[in-house]
């Protein structure tokens, strides 16, 4: 394992060094041609770009500009796979942040990624410890917190080592599974994009609309309430 030492950042970790291993592939669906995307692409010094960009704040054509400018200076073209070109990057990073780029760079429609070419396919693996593996300062360590009916527990606590998610669960559980089959059945599972959940009469779904900057309601804070405390009393 790296240990306490090992690096720490973007790439390198964010709660602990040994939490976990990820790499994002480019795959060709016409061509089956794959490659690392940190093979063609300092994704680094990338990320190191982005997060100046952003601490700018300098509008969001310039910062548009300035990601693009980004993403050529990073890109190298000779080691990319056969047929990807500075383009299909563009197209690709628009679409995994959220069009971000705004089209104004020739990307295609964020909505439809099945025409695409191109797809970003993403391995990773986890540290999942058991008894004999267990590490009590890598589990205090972990910044995925899961609230339970026994108070916050982190994610791995929760679901490794000594089994949290097992004792919680079975603290509060109403039935088995297979109990709750025999009583009422198994439930529907609706699973196919091409067919609509059945809904009672004059049911009308909801869309709802989330606006670019995220906010769906108006919200300020409370101003803050001093309480004066009272003079002391002697008898």
């Amino acid at each position: 394992m790296k240990g306490a030492g090992a690096d720490w950042g973007s790439l390198s970790c964010g709660c602990h060094p040994d939490c976990g291993v990820g790499m994002g592939f480019m795959v060709s669906k016409r061509t089956k041609e794959w490659a690392p995307l940190s093979s063609f692409v300092n994704v680094e010094r990338f990320l190191n770009d982005a997060r100046d960009i952003a601490d700018a704040g300098r509008g969001r054509r310039l910062t548009a500009l300035q990601t693009a400018l980004s993403l050529l200076r990073n890109y190298s073209p000779m080691k990319a796979p056969s047929g990807f070109r500075l383009l299909d990057l563009v197209h690709k990073f628009d679409k995994q942040s959220g069009g971000q780029l705004g089209g104004q760079l020739g990307a295609r429609d964020n909505q439809n990624r099945k025409g695409d070419e191109w797809l970003l396919m993403f391995v990773a693996g986890m540290w999942f410890q058991d008894l004999w593996t267990y590490d009590f300062r890598r589990t205090e360590m972990c910044i995925i917190p899961y609230a339970t009916q026994m108070g916050e527990i982190s994610f791995c606590a929760y679901n490794t080592g000594v089994g949290w998610r097992q004792i919680v669960e079975q603290m509060y559980q109403n039935s088995t599974v297979a109990e709750w089959y025999k009583a009422h059945g198994k439930h529907a599972v609706y699973a196919n994009p091409r067919k609509k959940v059945p809904l009672p009469p004059g049911t009308h779904p909801v869309t709802l609309q989330v606006p670019r900057d995220g906010q769906l309601v108006s919200w300020s804070p409370r101003p803050a309430v001093t309480v004066a405390a009272e003079p002391a009393t002697t008898h």
